[in-house]
């Protein structure tokens, strides 16, 4: 009769502990059907992101700012996005008064996506620059080639090869990729294809002003980055230490919210598991003596 109450216990123990494991792992968010893998919407700063310029007063930066962007807001979801400007336009003025040259760029910590099932790269857009759609206000400079005005691009670099090799880039000025078809300040999404065989990849957004003329603009805006994946295999072992979702991360460089599980739930029923067989196992010795005797 003992045996079966502790028995029972062990059973009980093990069910109660069942939520405490249903909530500490964590199951990766969806969106379309893809999972989610990895996410920065640079709402609680840069996340890890390297901002650098040629100009300390015009940076990338995780703000709200400027307040207005061509009638829209400077972020797609709230409260902030990562922006290049310095917080009213992109204008940087030399020492003699001047409005001068400036470029700058943003860099993602890395990310191993080897393991990922069609990998893609999907993020939001906004901005006011140099060149506007075709009937705009400043359509008429974009005529001419794009290289002559407000350059935005994207970088994937891949850590596999020599350090920070570009495999894709990107440009979104209109003469050279799609944001051109969208008004100045209205958010819109891009999907860049991602190749598993590119390993371990970092993200670079980079804008060059060319010239100091017409940097006037509130600048270019990236919201809601995501890298997502129809499915996610075995992480490789080399980065089996990958960062968890909480942003406390045992190891890694990633920052952000990454979609992974985690075990500590087992602890409890392995624990009440080996507790009643410890006391099982004491009754079982406890009687043995008592029969020898």
């Amino acid at each position: 009769m003992k045996r079966r109450i502790i028995l029972f216990g062990i059973c009980v123990g093990m069910l109660l502990s069942l939520p405490v494991l249903a909530r500490q792992v964590k199951q990766p968010a969806t969106t379309g059907g893809d999972v989610v893998y990895q996410e920065w919407n640079f709402d609680t700063g840069l996340q890890g992101w390297v901002p650098i310029s040629t100009k300390a007063a015009v940076q990338w930066n995780a703000d709200s700012l400027p307040g207005n962007v061509k009638g829209g807001v400077a972020y797609h979801s709230l409260p902030y996005s990562l922006n290049y400007n310095n917080g009213v336009n992109f204008t940087s003025i030399d020492l003699a008064g001047e409005s001068v040259r400036n470029q700058g760029s943003a860099t993602s910590p890395s990310v191993t996506i080897s393991h990922l099932e069609n990998p893609k790269l999907v993020f939001m857009c906004s901005f006011d620059t140099e060149c506007s759609p075709p009937g705009g206000p400043k359509d008429a400079g974009c005529r001419e080639p794009a290289q002559n005005w407000d350059q935005r691009f994207l970088e994937i670099q891949s850590m596999n090869g020599p350090l920070g090799s570009v495999v894709t880039r990107l440009g979104y000025s209109r003469d050279l990729y799609s944001c051109g078809q969208y008004g100045e300040g209205t958010w819109h999404q891009h999907t860049v294809a991602l190749d598993p065989s590119w390993g371990t990849i970092k993200i670079a957004v980079l804008f060059e002003t060319v010239d100091g003329f017409y940097n006037d603009g509130a600048g270019w805006f990236i919201d809601d980055v995501q890298i997502r994946a129809t499915g996610v295999g075995q992480l490789p072992v080399s980065q089996a230490g990958s960062p968890d979702t909480d942003g406390d991360h045992e190891s890694g460089s990633c920052s952000g919210s990454l979609a992974r599980g985690g075990r500590p739930g087992l602890l409890l029923p392995l624990a009440a598991l080996g507790l009643g067989l410890f006391f099982l196992s004491g009754r079982v010795r406890r009687r043995g003596s008592i029969s020898a005797k």
